[in-house]
């Protein structure tokens, strides 16, 4: 990638090719705009998997909230109506 080799060690080969083609993706997208040099590639490339890593940090904590706010209805609903599931 951009003219570098880079050895990567993991358990699972198959996830090494899953980056592999996550990133050679990526870089097909910068590398198409013309008079784009290998580090200018390497900058856009980290900008874009930072964005992507952002994106996903904040997918992520919404997710969480969304479940927070879920238990806590379910807690209030049964603090609510303990006397049902006590008496049957």
């Amino acid at each position: 990638m951009l003219g570098q080799v880079v050895r990567l060690k993991h358990d699972d080969p198959d996830y090494i090719k899953r980056l592999e083609g996550f990133v050679k993706e990526k870089l097909k997208t910068i590398q198409t705009q013309p008079g784009v040099t290998s580090l200018q590639a390497a900058v856009r490339l980290l900008l874009l998997l930072a964005d992507d890593y952002f994106s996903a940090l904040k997918e992520k904590e919404a997710i969480e909230e969304n479940v927070d706010s879920k238990a806590r209805e379910m807690i209030d609903f049964l603090d609510r109506n303990a006397d049902l599931f006590e008496n049957g």
